[in-house]
Protein backbone atom coordinates (compact mmCIF):
# COMPACT_ATOMS: atom_id res chain seq x y z
CA UNK A 1 0.00 0.00 0.00
CA UNK A 2 2.74 2.47 -0.64
CA UNK A 3 1.38 4.18 -3.14
CA UNK A 4 -1.71 4.55 -1.24
CA UNK A 5 -0.60 5.79 1.71
CA UNK A 6 1.43 8.86 0.46
CA UNK A 7 -1.65 10.16 -1.80
CA UNK A 8 -3.39 9.28 1.87
CA UNK A 9 -0.79 11.65 3.43
CA UNK A 10 -0.28 14.27 0.82
CA UNK A 11 -4.54 14.60 1.30
CA UNK A 12 -4.26 15.08 5.12
CA UNK A 13 -1.42 17.70 4.14
CA UNK A 14 -3.78 19.55 1.83
CA UNK A 15 -6.44 19.54 4.60
CA UNK A 16 -4.47 19.89 7.16
CA UNK A 17 -1.96 23.00 6.45
CA UNK A 18 -3.76 25.94 6.07
CA UNK A 19 -4.35 25.74 9.87
CA UNK A 20 -0.75 26.14 10.20
CA UNK A 21 -0.10 29.09 7.44
CA UNK A 22 2.74 31.19 7.60
CA UNK A 23 4.91 28.24 9.39
CA UNK A 24 8.37 26.98 8.41
CA UNK A 25 9.59 23.87 8.41
CA UNK A 26 12.86 23.30 10.55
CA UNK A 27 12.57 19.71 11.40
CA UNK A 28 10.60 16.53 10.10
CA UNK A 29 10.18 13.18 11.73
CA UNK A 30 8.94 10.45 10.12
CA UNK A 31 7.90 8.09 12.98
CA UNK A 32 5.35 5.70 14.76
CA UNK A 33 5.97 2.58 13.76
CA UNK A 34 8.74 1.58 11.05
CA UNK A 35 8.88 4.28 8.40
CA UNK A 36 12.24 2.67 7.23
CA UNK A 37 10.18 0.30 5.02
CA UNK A 38 8.00 2.61 3.31
CA UNK A 39 9.63 2.78 -0.20
CA UNK A 40 12.30 5.75 -0.33
CA UNK A 41 11.14 7.32 -3.40
CA UNK A 42 7.61 7.70 -1.56
CA UNK A 43 9.38 9.51 1.47
CA UNK A 44 10.68 11.61 -0.83
CA UNK A 45 7.50 12.49 -2.29
CA UNK A 46 6.52 13.45 1.42
CA UNK A 47 9.29 15.07 2.23
CA UNK A 48 8.97 17.51 -0.98
CA UNK A 49 5.63 17.96 0.10
CA UNK A 50 6.04 19.52 3.44
CA UNK A 51 8.53 21.34 2.25
CA UNK A 52 6.78 23.29 -0.27
CA UNK A 53 3.86 23.63 2.15
CA UNK A 54 6.37 24.88 5.02
CA UNK A 55 9.26 26.41 3.05
CA UNK A 56 12.46 26.11 5.77
CA UNK A 57 13.70 29.56 6.79
CA UNK A 58 16.52 31.27 4.50
CA UNK A 59 19.74 29.47 4.75
CA UNK A 60 18.30 26.38 7.13
CA UNK A 61 18.72 23.05 6.16
CA UNK A 62 15.72 20.78 7.96
CA UNK A 63 16.87 18.19 10.16
CA UNK A 64 14.15 15.25 8.68
CA UNK A 65 14.48 12.34 10.86
CA UNK A 66 12.98 8.75 10.07
CA UNK A 67 12.68 6.03 12.90
CA UNK A 68 14.12 2.89 11.77
CA UNK A 69 14.18 -0.80 12.80
CA UNK A 70 17.70 -2.67 13.01
CA UNK A 71 16.46 -5.71 11.72
CA UNK A 72 14.82 -3.67 8.36
CA UNK A 73 17.36 -1.39 6.97
CA UNK A 74 19.97 -2.70 4.46
CA UNK A 75 22.58 -0.37 2.70
CA UNK A 76 20.84 0.13 -0.30
CA UNK A 77 17.26 1.79 1.68
CA UNK A 78 19.77 3.35 3.77
CA UNK A 79 21.62 5.05 0.66
CA UNK A 80 17.85 5.22 -1.13
CA UNK A 81 16.80 7.35 2.33
CA UNK A 82 19.22 9.18 2.45
CA UNK A 83 19.17 10.33 -1.19
CA UNK A 84 15.96 10.99 -0.36
CA UNK A 85 16.49 13.55 2.21
CA UNK A 86 16.40 11.74 5.58
CA UNK A 87 19.21 13.61 6.95
CA UNK A 88 19.21 11.96 10.74
CA UNK A 89 18.51 8.04 12.01
CA UNK A 90 16.33 7.10 14.83
CA UNK A 91 17.50 3.38 15.38
CA UNK A 92 15.27 1.15 17.69
CA UNK A 93 17.85 -0.58 19.71
CA UNK A 94 15.65 -0.86 22.63
CA UNK A 95 17.89 -3.04 23.98
CA UNK A 96 20.96 -5.11 23.70
CA UNK A 97 19.79 -8.00 25.61
CA UNK A 98 18.85 -10.95 23.92
CA UNK A 99 16.55 -11.72 26.40
CA UNK A 100 14.82 -8.38 26.74
CA UNK A 101 14.55 -8.36 22.95
CA UNK A 102 12.86 -11.41 22.93
CA UNK A 103 10.11 -10.22 25.66
CA UNK A 104 9.54 -6.93 23.45
CA UNK A 105 8.86 -9.32 20.65
CA UNK A 106 11.63 -7.40 18.48
CA UNK A 107 13.00 -8.96 15.25
CA UNK A 108 16.70 -7.95 15.31
CA UNK A 109 19.39 -9.09 17.57
CA UNK A 110 22.54 -6.99 19.47
CA UNK A 111 24.38 -7.19 16.92
CA UNK A 112 22.30 -5.91 14.00
CA UNK A 113 22.31 -2.04 15.74
CA UNK A 114 25.94 -2.50 15.67
CA UNK A 115 25.66 -3.31 12.07
CA UNK A 116 23.30 -0.74 11.09
CA UNK A 117 25.16 1.43 12.28
CA UNK A 118 28.12 0.82 10.45
CA UNK A 119 25.84 1.15 7.11
CA UNK A 120 24.09 4.32 8.25
CA UNK A 121 27.63 5.61 8.10
CA UNK A 122 29.32 4.22 5.18
CA UNK A 123 25.58 5.67 3.70
CA UNK A 124 26.17 9.15 4.74
CA UNK A 125 24.55 9.93 8.07
CA UNK A 126 26.22 12.02 10.25
CA UNK A 127 23.33 12.21 12.78
CA UNK A 128 22.01 9.12 14.59
CA UNK A 129 20.03 8.60 17.29
CA UNK A 130 19.84 5.32 19.45
CA UNK A 131 16.28 4.62 21.18
CA UNK A 132 16.84 2.47 24.62
CA UNK A 133 14.22 1.25 26.40
CA UNK A 134 14.33 1.34 30.46
CA UNK A 135 12.48 -0.05 33.23
CA UNK A 136 11.81 -3.69 30.85
CA UNK A 137 10.55 -6.02 33.17
CA UNK A 138 13.04 -7.84 35.67
CA UNK A 139 15.51 -5.29 33.55
CA UNK A 140 19.08 -5.34 36.11
CA UNK A 141 20.49 -2.37 37.08
CA UNK A 142 23.81 -3.97 35.43
CA UNK A 143 21.83 -4.98 32.28
CA UNK A 144 21.17 -1.50 31.67
CA UNK A 145 24.23 -0.52 32.38
CA UNK A 146 25.61 -2.88 29.82
CA UNK A 147 23.42 -1.77 27.44
CA UNK A 148 24.57 2.22 27.95
CA UNK A 149 27.92 1.60 27.82
CA UNK A 150 27.79 -0.07 24.16
CA UNK A 151 25.93 2.10 23.06
CA UNK A 152 27.78 4.60 23.70
CA UNK A 153 30.92 3.11 21.99
CA UNK A 154 29.01 3.50 18.74
CA UNK A 155 29.33 6.98 19.04
CA UNK A 156 25.43 8.32 18.09
CA UNK A 157 24.93 12.26 17.92
CA UNK A 158 21.90 11.45 20.48
CA UNK A 159 20.84 8.75 23.06
CA UNK A 160 17.10 8.73 23.97
CA UNK A 161 16.02 6.50 27.40
CA UNK A 162 12.00 5.35 27.26
CA UNK A 163 10.54 4.18 30.14
CA UNK A 164 8.53 0.83 28.92
CA UNK A 165 4.89 1.20 28.74
CA UNK A 166 2.47 -2.16 28.40
CA UNK A 167 0.33 -0.83 26.06
CA UNK A 168 -3.37 -2.48 26.49
CA UNK A 169 -4.11 -4.74 23.08
CA UNK A 170 -0.44 -6.08 22.87
CA UNK A 171 1.01 -9.95 23.28
CA UNK A 172 2.91 -8.15 26.33
CA UNK A 173 0.18 -6.92 27.39
CA UNK A 174 -1.53 -10.03 27.49
CA UNK A 175 1.27 -11.80 28.97
CA UNK A 176 1.28 -9.58 32.20
CA UNK A 177 -2.54 -10.13 32.50
CA UNK A 178 -1.96 -13.85 32.51
CA UNK A 179 0.31 -13.74 35.25
CA UNK A 180 3.33 -15.09 32.77
CA UNK A 181 5.64 -11.53 33.48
Amino acid sequence: PHDRYLQAIRAELRCKAPLFAGRAAISVYLGGGTPSLWRPDCIAAVLAAVLAEFPPPPGCAPEITLECDPAGADSQTLHSLRQAGVNRLSIGAQSLQPRHLVQLGRQHQPDDVHAVVARARAAGFTNLSLDLMIGLIGQRPAELSDDLARLRELAPEHLSLYQLTVEPGTALAARVRRGEV
